[in-house]
């Protein structure tokens, strides 16, 4: 009959209707975790194929915040525990751009240094040659240390660098140490030395005699 068609065909739109529907919102929800919006869910309660994918896509994307939460915590712990250091830390990429520097590295120096090379932001060479090697090292082992001066508040400052390749991809780690304390210390104690053996030298000489 007539009507029996037209209820089937109304039900068949109805379906036809709510599977759109369905596959419209996993189709949006997999463009808003491509987007990086982890927060958009499809919560489907259909019993059918679609709605298994949508449950599974609303599962990836649990499980992909759960993993960025976990990202975001470890970051803000390896933050906290760089700008704790007295020591200048750098991070490198394969080019040499730096893209991680610590509150010690960032209060050093007069440039902005993140998007820049370690040479642009502190003029020494042997700095520079040492953390492209480092990027070039294709054992990923192993440091080198550089000593240099540089100007702080107008006032020469000694330094010494360890660079080191990352572990894991190209790019490389420095740690800048500030031994100006340690430098002049040495000097003291060298020009005692020397001073002391100058004024010891005479009363020496007069007892030997």
């Amino acid at each position: 009959p007539p009507c029996v068609y037209r209820k089937r065909a109304v039900d068949a739109l109805d379906r036809a209707g709510r599977d759109w529907r369905i596959a419209y919102t996993c189709a949006s929800l997999a463009g808003s975790l491509a987007a990086g919006n982890l927060t958009a869910r499809t919560r489907s309660d259909r019993r059918d194929e679609l709605g298994d994918i949508g449950r599974a896509l609303d599962r990836l994307a649990e499980q992909l915040e759960e993993r960025q939460a976990t990202l975001r915590t470890q970051e803000d712990r390896l933050t906290t525990m760089l700008d704790s250091m007295a020591e200048g830390v750098f991070v490198t990429d394969d080019q040499g751009m730096i893209d991680l520097t610590n509150d010690a590295l960032d209060a050093l120096v007069e440039l902005e240094p993140l998007g820049r090379t370690i040479i642009e932001v502190i003029r020494d060479v042997d700095l520079h040659e040492a953390v492209m090697d480092a990027i070039e090292d294709e054992s990923r082992r192993g440091s080198r240390e550089v000593a240099f001066d540089y100007m702080v508040d107008s006032q020469p400052r000694h330094f010494v660098a360890q660079v080191a390749p990352l572990e894991h991809g190209g790019g490389a780690i420095g740690v800048i140490h500030d031994v100006t304390k340690h430098v002049a210390a040495d000097r003291v104690r060298r020009d005692f030395i020397a001073n002391a053996s100058h004024e010891l030298r005479t009363p020496v000489t007069l007892i030997r005699a």
